[in-house]
């Protein structure tokens, strides 16, 4: 489940560099970071439905 949620993520976060004004480093940037930390936060809910 945390992998299907995490690859729809990655898919939105993708779809949406292009909605910004063209694509420069600082969106590839904040795309990049908020993989990072939604990864994290998946990694954090999985550990506490487990327990």
């Amino acid at each position: 489940m945390v992998v299907a949620v995490f690859a729809t993520d990655v898919v939105f976060a993708i779809a949406s560099v292009p909605a910004v004004d063209g694509i420069t480093y600082p969106v590839i940037t904040m795309n990049a970071f908020a993989l990072l930390g939604l990864k994290a936060l998946y990694v954090v809910l999985a550990a506490s439905r487990s327990r």
